[in-house]
């Protein structure tokens, strides 16, 4: 028995439930309306054992797989030609993906999309929707999902819709692909919450959803903007390996002390026009990761605030003065975050003038052989006033000839020993500084 999703009033779509009605909790219901137990408690058929493969369940089975075959894609102001499933109340174990009778109406199912409308649906226990390809506007508002909600590798089409939808248990959606766009605003997981491995299109919403325990986003690919704002951690949240490639939206986040962020690639923006958003959303994770005092990951937000910032070209609040000093910061020193790198700067810095002290005292005739190493030596006496006492005390005076050699040149010479001066300092302090930050030292 198949329905024909034609009518305008959900009263029109089930007119063929009506000459068999069940009475229960003083009030008549379709067999598929019909609640697992009413307002004092009283259970119906629906909260005992069901068993799939024996009436009357097989033909319950059949018509919703029936209603949801006939469904088509809502067209625009047309009636709403999807299965219209508001309200339906699944026993334990439906599984839409796959049962042991075979039937012929599911082998079809498998083959082509499901258009649905499941807004207050309630499903039992352990319902399973493995591999199902949803058409676009698939709706679970307000759905209600017993011990065990398990949508793996499902597919969703422009827009999956699960605002305000209750998780009462685990909710399963590794390697699902979702479309365009996602809602699970003001959704609710009692359980743990699993998102591996998922795909998310042009938008993610998560606003005002609460997250009970573990919510678990491992390896997930946002392509657009993804929202959390107003959501929620009661436990532990892992954001391990996953790519935002637009803005990602924390604004007033609750997190749990055991959030993670490990090998996380956040996308920046390629041009100004969105660069401030991008640097308020990293601001916002930079403060809650200080707030969890979780330093690795202050650290590494601040970076990413700061390449942001970079960004924000011909704004007034940001001149370009502050612009490339925030770039030579992070060419320098990984914006604080790699001590080694300006220590790196340095030698390379004392090689590049030695080479040119070398060079200017062959230029005035100085023998080149033993040059080099004498220009090494000028470099690391005219680096910094305590290395160069140090050395002069080490090494001794400097070869007369060689210096000679080099005041030819009074010009360039000052000029190498200006730029030495004036840029040794500052690696020095890039490198403690970076000390400081990664270390947190006082």
């Amino acid at each position: 028995m198949r329905g024909t999703p034609d009518g305008h009033t959900l009263q029109d779509y089930w007119r063929e439930e009506e000459a068999t009605q069940v009475f229960f909790g003083k009030r008549k219901w379709t067999r598929f309306h019909l609640p697992p137990h009413d307002r004092l408690g009283n259970k119906s058929l629906k909260s005992k054992e069901v068993k799939w493969a024996e009436e009357p369940w097989r033909n319950w089975r059949e018509v919703i797989l029936g209603k949801l075959l006939a469904g088509t894609d809502k067209q625009a102001s047309k009636p709403d030609t999807r299965a219209q499933l508001q309200g339906i109340c699944f026993p334990n174990w439906f599984i839409l993906s796959f049962h042991p009778s075979k039937s012929e109406a599911l082998r079809q199912k498998n083959s082509q999309k499901i258009y649905v409308n499941a807004n207050w649906g309630r499903f039992g226990d352990s319902n399973k929707f493995w591999n199902v390809n949803f058409g676009d506007l698939a709706w679970f508002q307000h759905a209600y999902f017993g011990e065990e909600a398990d949508f793996s590798s499902a597919r969703f089409g422009y827009w999956a819709d699960f605002t305000h939808a209750y998780f009462q248990w685990c909710a399963e959606f590794s390697n699902v692909w979702f479309g365009e766009d996602t809602s699970f605003g003001y959704a609710r997981f009692q359980d743990w919450a699993i998102f591996k491995k998922s795909r998310f299109g042009a938008m993610a919403r998560f606003e005002h959803s609460y997250f009970c325990k573990m919510a678990t986003f491992d390896k997930v690919f946002f392509e657009g903007t993804s929202s959390f704002n107003d959501v929620k951690f009661g436990a532990g949240s892992e954001f391990v390996g996953v790519i935002f490639e637009g803005v990602a939206m924390f604004g007033n986040c609750q997190f749990h002390p055991d959030s993670h962020f490990d090998d996380c690639m956040f996308a920046l923006p390629s041009s100004g026009n969105q660069a401030a958003n991008y640097q308020s959303a990293f601001r916002i994770l930079r403060q809650h990761m200080e707030t969890l005092r979780n330093h690795g990951q202050e650290i590494k937000f601040a970076r990413l605030e700061m390449q942001a910032r970079e960004r924000r070209v011909d704004t007034k609040d940001v001149p370009n003065t502050v612009r490339w000093l925030s770039k030579t910061y992070g060419l320098f020193s990984d914006y604080g975050l790699d001590p080694l790198r300006p220590v790196l700067w340095l030698a390379g810095l004392f090689g590049m003038v030695g080479i040119g002290y070398w060079m200017l005292a062959i230029w005035s005739g100085f023998d080149s052989r033993s040059g080099f190493l004498h220009g090494l030596e000028a470099a690391l006496r005219f680096s910094l006033p305590p290395i160069s006492n140090s050395i002069s005390s080490v090494l001794g005076e400097p070869e007369p000839a060689f210096m000679v050699a080099l005041m030819q040149h009074p010009f360039l010479a000052g000029l190498l020993m200006w730029v030495q001066g004036l840029t040794s300092p500052a690696l020095l302090f890039l490198f403690l500084l970076a000390l400081r930050r990664r270390f947190q030292l006082r």
